[in-house]
């Protein structure tokens, strides 16, 4: 059993491929269309084939795996799946030559033609009983991509692409990617009906804590939202909406859960009620965008929250402008800008009251006097009496923080220190190309109002933000 380098690896592992006859496995970390079809080229068609990748989200938007394999194996009619926790290279051709490495199936990964290649070393051995249960146990703890998954996935990854930095799936999408749960103990659920720390002393509530594992604070935090989406029972829950159009009733899902429950025999229906009711609690505190519950008609729904592609992008860009870079220094600026330069602040307000009034659709615009003299309104009215800032500083140096790209008067694009070094008969002709996707948002007059709040509320104190709101209110 040679240990292969990266080419003679891809070169045998391709006549292997092309001499399987009934089935290959393949499941690798990282994929991409290229790196998989170049493998899958010389495959006959009868060949039932199956794929799993790991394709996290930042697998996706850095490029480590694509979408575009999906897409090409839908193509073929070859399943594929998604074990968010895989770090293996195994490929086994008709349950007896496999191949296991260090290479994925991409460009570099094997060396394709126009790569340099990574130096990758693998074997080929023959396959054990116990190396095929193993592989038969990574596909049964995948999940299969489904139409609908891959457009929920897609639609993460284009959000993802715009945010300052790559999130996590949100909850929904995570526990789409777990192993559909069937059954629970009733350890697995919420023995307390709330967990607001202080109302809570007893020791249902201290199992409650122990099975979350983490503190009642710690509950509504990023890391916390993902360890609860982790629990078989919430992960039971979104399954169990998903497969009924996102939306039970609470009967529905009392006889559900009653049917769930491993106990033998199992418990009182009322206290099944009482479980479902603790554990809505429970989502309803931590995952209140994720878990509805009205009472239409009196009676008690349970709904699953969706996002569309539009509200994800809008709240992506809203964060992104909450991260705006200024010049913090106590020494020039006071308590109303929160000790840091407001250019930025008020020259987004002065863009965005340039577009009311109107269906903007134009990405790209310049420093117009109509757009100076609107920063310099904003100004005055946020600092009387002090000298107006220059609005040519905020316009190019928004570049640089993404909201928009700068092109010169042959449209060449210009970096903000590019833009700066121009003339000042050079500077009117800098263009401004707002990013497509934040154009998409602000086409809206309530992002654009949205956007503004927050602007006011992020970069100012209470009373000039109060200045900023009237002014606004006035100009329009």
């Amino acid at each position: 059993m040679a240990l292969l380098n990266t080419r003679n690896y891809r070169d045998e592992l391709a006549a292997v491929v092309a001499g399987t006859s009934v089935r290959l496995d393949i499941a690798v970390a990282f994929i991409t269309s290229a790196g998989l079809l170049g493998i899958l080229d010389g495959l006959r068609p009868e060949v039932e084939v199956r794929v799993v990748a790991r394709w996290r989200l930042d697998d996706l938007v850095s490029g480590a795996s694509d979408l575009h394999t999906h897409t090409a194996l839908t193509e073929l009619g070859i399943p594929f799946f998604i074990h968010p926790e895989l770090h293996a290279k195994i490929i086994l051709s008709d349950q007896q030559a496999i191949f296991i490495g260090s290479a994925n199936l991409t460009r570099r990964g094997l060396g394709l033609a126009g790569t340099s290649g990574n130096l990758e070393l693998g074997v080929r051995t023959t396959a054990c009983a116990t190396d095929l249960v193993e592989i038969e146990e990574i596909f049964a703890s995948s999940v299969r991509v489904t139409p609908d998954l891959f457009e929920e996935i897609s639609a993460c990854v284009e959000a993802a692409r715009v945010a300052p930095e790559i999130p996590d799936y949100p909850a929904r999408v995570r526990v789409l990617l777990r192993p559909n749960v069937e059954g629970l103990w009733v350890r697995d659920l919420f023995w307390s009906a709330t967990p607001i720390e202080g109302l809570q002393a007893d020791d249902d509530f201290v199992h409650d804590m122990q099975l979350v594992g983490l503190s009642p604070g710690d509950l509504t935090s990023p890391s916390g939202a993902r360890r609860f989406c982790e629990m078989d029972s919430v992960a039971w829950l979104i399954q169990r909406l998903r497969k009924n159009d996102g939306e039970l009733y609470f009967g529905q899902l009392a006889t559900l859960l009653h049917e769930a429950l491993l106990e033998d025999p199992k418990p009182y229906r009322k206290d099944v009620k009482t479980l479902l009711s603790n554990l809505l609690a429970w989502c309803s505190h931590v995952l209140p965008e994720t878990i509805l519950v009205d009472a239409p008609n009196y009676s008690q729904r349970v709904r699953l929250g969706s996002e569309s592609k539009s509200a994800t992008r809008q709240k992506l860009w809203l964060e992104k402008v909450l991260q705006l870079r200024q010049d913090h220094d106590p020494r020039t600026w006071s308590d109303a800008t929160l000790f840091a330069s407001p250019h930025k602040p008020l020259f987004i307000l002065a863009v965005l009251e340039a577009m009311s009034g109107e269906s903007p659709k134009r990405c790209d615009f310049r420093l117009t006097r109509e757009l100076i003299e609107q920063f310099k309104f904003l100004w005055s009215n946020a600092f009387p009496g002090q000298p107006k800032g220059d609005p040519f500083l905020p316009f190019v140096h928004l570049a640089s923080d993404g909201l928009w790209t700068l092109s010169g008067q042959n449209g060449d694009q210009l970096t903000a220190m590019e833009a700066r070094a121009l003339s000042a008969e050079e500077r009117p002709f800098v263009q401004a190309r707002i990013h497509h996707d934040l154009m998409a948002c602000v086409e809206t007059e309530a992002f654009r109002l949205e956007l503004a709040n927050v602007v006011i509320r992020r970069f100012f104190d209470a009373e000039t933000a109060a200045l900023l709101g009237r002014a606004l209110s006035r100009d329009s």
